[in-house]
């Protein structure tokens, strides 16, 4: 059984089989508790406290065993309930046995889109609170959010991080040692979703989408860069990124390994339709500066 977090007295009195906690527990857990196992995962400073020890004893999983046989429950788990939890542990479970706490809690698998988004409130509750025009600020960052981006990639690529699909074209890229190896081993184990029939076992080259993404990063920054300087309406540069940082990472998504989990989109690529419906919107349908002035004094 998989839950997401329970309350006190959990698997009370369990005699056998096994349970997934994918959250907090209450008091008192594992009470009369007598066989089978129990797998949680919770940022909880006070976890052990939370549990009755006289009756269970706990480990830190490292078996490889017990790792296939948890990430094969999360996958079954998260195709019955399309889990956003769930589903970010299985798009980087080498990582999330590592640190479970800060992959848990980390913003549900959508990193710089969920970045961009909590960032966008928090500067927006500092530009009201200085009295400052959104819409102008916003388009002095566009060029330089893209870049970040495109930086980032690069150090994506460094470490053997966030790659492509299994490729056989000759620019492909091998990943012995990265976040995780890019093997046949562990597109089998971590990637089932993956189609890798035509390849061999060993070492198999991806594409190098870290790189496709930093040379279309960066040519997405040249041209709002070029372009801040010809703004007729105040949020057209901003609203530019959106369209144009949407398409970039919606594209690349279908070279990704992530699954695809809603109508055959990831979920980096529902928010890249989000980001590319909003920049459409508002490029044609511009809020005037005396619109924005007027909402900002209130």
């Amino acid at each position: 059984a998989v839950v997401e977090g329970c309350g006190a007295n959990g698997c009370e009195y369990m005699t056998g089989g096994s349970a997934i906690i994918l959250g907090s527990i209450g008091d008192n857990f594992g009470a009369g508790m007598t066989g089978g196992s129990s797998f949680i995962y919770s940022d909880q400073t006070n976890l052990l406290e939370m549990m009755n020890r006289e009756n269970i004893d706990t480990y830190q999983i490292v078996d490889d065993n017990w790792k296939n046989y948890l990430f094969k429950i999360l996958v079954d788990f998260n195709k019955q309930t399309k889990s956003k939890r769930a589903q970010f542990i299985i798009e980087n479970f080498d990582q999330f046995l590592k640190d479970p706490f800060g992959m848990i809690f980390s913003g549900g698998g959508l990193v710089f889109l969920g970045g961009l988004m909590g960032g966008l409130l928090a500067v927006t509750y500092v530009i009201n609170k200085n009295k400052l025009s959104w819409l102008t600020v916003a388009d002095h960052v566009a060029p330089l959010l893209i870049l970040g981006y495109a930086i980032g990639r690069i150090g994506c690529l460094l470490v053997g991080d966030d790659y492509g699909l299994p490729t056989h074209l000759p620019w492909g890229i091998e990943f012995p040692n990265g976040i995780p190896p890019s093997t046949y081993s562990v597109f089998q184990t971590q990637y089932p979703w993956v189609d890798i029939s035509s390849f061999s076992p060993g070492v198999l080259k991806v594409h190098p989408t870290q790189i496709y993404e930093t040379v279309i990063g960066l040519s997405i920054f040249y041209y709002l860069y070029n372009k801040r300087k010809n703004i007729k309406v105040p949020g057209t540069l901003f609203f530019s990124y959106l369209i144009l940082g949407g398409v970039e990472r919606f594209c690349i998504e279908f070279l990704r390994i992530n699954q695809k989990y809603f109508i055959g989109l990831s979920g980096a690529q529902l928010i890249s339709l989000a980001m590319l419906a909003i920049g459409l919107w508002f490029i044609y349908n511009p809020v005037s500066q005396m619109h924005e002035n007027a909402a900002g004094k209130k």
